[in-house]
């Protein structure tokens, strides 16, 4: 496609830049997945993931100052002691802004690439758990205070304060400690993004956010709530945990600009996806045919699958007379619903998104929404308010409040002031990644105390800075 660089898949450069202009537009976080094991149609594509989570966000850390970094390391063919050490190790060299995404491995091709089998599922999550356990008590085997260097003295840290944990399980375990001091944020923050049932009870248990794979408003709408109530059976504070839902956009001038985009940069691979549209309309679509649109007698027969939930999306656009190929351009089958056309759609769908969550994660009632440039990365963010902060401490337990871009705040008193979501502003921004006036800080270390309890726990604090970082 013109204009884009055929290397950039090996240019790590290329890598910071996004997220330098992630950083610059006021997004929170970048989240990147990962897939160890040759995925793509290497013929006409590179492969869909980075070259490697951590080595690609240590280049990140290194060429941003802001901007949080989200990496998934699964808990299947990793041992927890490496994990532990990987994610607090670039926690530190980013001075506090990485969360992991604790999941399993699903795929048997990775699992072979590994010389292994797929355990069964049961399995895989019980070693979840016993590894979260065990990362999150070597990340707290120091001491908030442990390491004081005095270069007067010679003292570099207080071995008392550094214990070993000798935590183990059926499946992992570990004696630690770790040669690691705390970051800035204490220890990294966890995601969650595994999904289904077992997921539901790893992110109700450990997780501070959640990214949703959710397909319309309605569909995040109900696993948040799924979330909310889960986390409250659980004896956590709903508001603990934040859940973001994705949300694909493809900037243009109009509807037709963006679907040619995503055609130049996709339409390779539509007619191996014109079967899956097929199922999702209970129709025989003919791969050859991918510029016309349904007839009127398909369209009558055509009935949206039930084991689906982006089949009645499929068939409304459908309707419209859109061809094949421009239907899978719109993104029907996608992992989430998909923006193609003029900023003003990404920031309607974002705001109807919004309006009905009117009480959303500590006091805030408003939250916006954005797609970061990185590749396979999501940004959200929310504001919180220091009520959430001081409740958390005194509780011991995590506050994992996200700031929002921008992020006011009163001088005097120190309390989050709500921004405003006046369409024509985020239109703008979207558009052309206006750096916003202020934002929050992604971290600021804790009070000793809260960390002191927190570690006693096996838990962490993670506070927000008050101050705005102003340009």
């Amino acid at each position: 496609m013109p204009g884009v660089d055929p290397k950039s898949y090996t240019s790590f450069d290329n890598q910071v830049r996004y997220a330098q202009a992630a950083e610059r537009g006021k997004f929170q976080f970048l989240f990147v997945p990962d897939f160890p094991a040759l995925k793509g149609d290497l013929a006409s594509e590179p492969p869909q993931i980075t070259i490697d989570p951590m080595l690609t966000l240590a280049a990140v850390a290194r060429g941003t100052t802001r901007i949080g970094m989200v990496a998934t390391g699964s808990t299947t063919f990793n041992e927890p002691y490496n994990l532990a050490r990987q994610f607090k190790a670039l926690d530190i060299m980013s001075h506090g802004r990485v969360g992991w995404n604790a999941v399993p491995t699903s795929d048997p091709a990775i699992a072979a690439n590994y010389g292994r089998t797929l355990p069964p599922r049961e399995e895989k999550y019980r070693r979840l758990h016993e590894s979260v356990q065990v990362v999150q008590a070597l990340w707290g085997s120091w001491a908030a205070d442990a390491w004081a260097p005095d270069p007067v003295s010679g003292h570099f840290a207080d071995p008392a304060k550094v214990a070993p944990i000798n935590l183990g399980g059926q499946h992992v375990g570990s004696s630690g400690p770790l040669p690691l001091p705390p970051s800035e944020q204490g220890q990294p923050v966890i995601f969650q993004a595994g999904g289904g049932d077992q997921g539901l009870v790893v992110a109700d248990r450990y997780a501070s956010g959640v990214i949703g794979a959710t397909y319309t408003i309605e569909d995040a709408r109900a696993q948040r709530t799924a979330l909310r109530n889960a986390a409250q059976a659980a004896g956590r504070d709903p508001d603990e945990i934040k859940f973001f839902p994705g949300l694909m956009t493809t900037l243009a001038p109009d509807r037709r600009a963006g679907l040619d985009r995503r055609i130049a940069l996709t339409g390779q691979t539509f007619p191996q996806r014109v079967g899956h549209l097929a199922q999702m309309l209970g129709l025989r679509l003919d791969p050859a045919r991918l510029d016309e649109p349904l007839s009127a007698a398909q369209l009558a027969a055509a009935r949206p699958s039930p084991y689906d939930p982006r089949s009645p999306h499929a068939l409304k656009i459908a309707r419209e007379g859109w061809s094949l190929r421009d239907i899978l351009a719109h993104g029907v089958i996608d992992y989430h619903p998909v923006i193609a056309g003029p900023a003003v759609e990404a920031a309607d769908h974002m705001q109807a998104g919004s309006r009905p969550a009117r009480r959303m994660a500590s006091g805030c009632r408003r939250t916006s929404t954005r797609t970061a440039s990185m590749p396979s990365s999501t940004v959200w963010c929310q504001s919180c308010r220091n009520a959430a902060c001081s409740t958390a401490i005194t509780k011991a337990r995590r506050c994992a409040t996200i700031s929002a871009s921008p992020v006011n705040t009163d001088s005097t008193s120190g309390s989050c002031v709500e921004p405003s979501l006046d369409k024509q502003v985020l239109i703008r921004r979207l558009a052309s990644q206006a750096p916003a006036t202020s934002a929050a800080r992604w971290h600021e270390s804790c009070p000793r105390r809260a960390c002191d309890q927190a570690r006693r726990r096996g838990q962490r604090v993670w506070m927000q800075s008050k101050r705005p970082v102003r340009r």
